[in-house]
């Protein structure tokens, strides 16, 4: 800034000259500097002073402009290097929204994913997205999960204490997607098995009951049938050896 300030006068009509007339103050040239850096001219650094690089970077300005590279600004150059980096700023402007709402979508479609994964999907999301869009909803349900294994772990407790196929059914009414379901479904399975073999067996051990009755009650029947065929034979017999037949010849009249 001071050999600026000690440099001697431009001659008039020079292109430093032009450029003094101009008037610009040091925000005005911090100013110029942020545009030619938004338009990558590099002035190594946004200071207001108007240095080696700045001149530089003006230089290139220009001669992509199409304009004699003095490396000193005209009114009309000052102009055109504000409208082009306007547009450039409305442009990456454009370009950054685009982008946001590009991985705002990615986000909300990496969270519709997850949701319903419960806490599982809610880690994921928030391994990848800590400071999220639904980063307070994933919270809420890890916060949820750490409530709900205290309550399932509870139950897991009872159900087991009890060894009931009821106790283990109320376990799986509440807790259907827990990794102990599997196990719990299993023990309800087992029971029904036995109690089905068990009411078979009772089945069974009834009709023999019933057949032994049966046979008992007879019993005393048959005993009399069995007399009375014994007494008819014995009385055949004797009247058969009264008419003088033989022993065969009344087997064959009894046959």
């Amino acid at each position: 800034r001071m050999a600026e300030l000690q440099a001697p006068a431009a001659p008039t009509g020079s292109p430093a000259a032009a450029e003094a007339a101009l008037n610009l103050d040091r925000a005005q040239r911090a100013q110029i500097q942020r545009q030619l850096r938004l338009l990558t001219y590099d002035t190594d650094g946004i200071d207001g002073s108007f240095g080696q690089l700045t001149r530089a970077a003006i230089a290139r300005f220009q001669r992509n402009a199409g304009a004699e590279p003095t490396g000193y600004l005209t009114g009309a150059q000052v102009d055109l290097l504000s409208r082009q980096a306007g547009e450039r700023a409305r442009r990456l402007e454009a370009e950054a929204q685009a982008r946001q709402a590009a991985e705002a979508a990615a986000e909300r479609q990496s969270w519709e994913r997850n949701r319903d994964r419960g806490e599982a999907g809610a880690r994921d999301y928030l391994a990848r997205y800590p400071q999220g869009l639904f980063s307070a909803q994933a919270q809420a349900v890890l916060a949820e999960a750490a409530q709900t294994d205290r309550g399932e772990e509870a139950a897991w407790a009872r159900a087991r204490a009890a060894g009931s196929a009821a106790a283990w059914r109320e376990f799986l009414d509440k807790y259907p997607r827990s990794p102990r379901a599997p196990e719990a479904r299993a023990a309800i399975e087992a029971m029904d098995s036995q109690r089905a073999r068990d009411q078979a067996a009772a089945r069974a051990e009834d009709g023999d009951l019933a057949a032994t009755r049966g046979l008992d009650r007879r019993q005393p029947q048959v005993r009399l049938e069995q007399r009375l065929a014994h007494l008819a034979e014995h009385a055949g017999r004797h009247r058969l050896a009264r008419e003088g037949l033989h022993h065969a010849d009344a087997r064959h009249v009894l046959l």
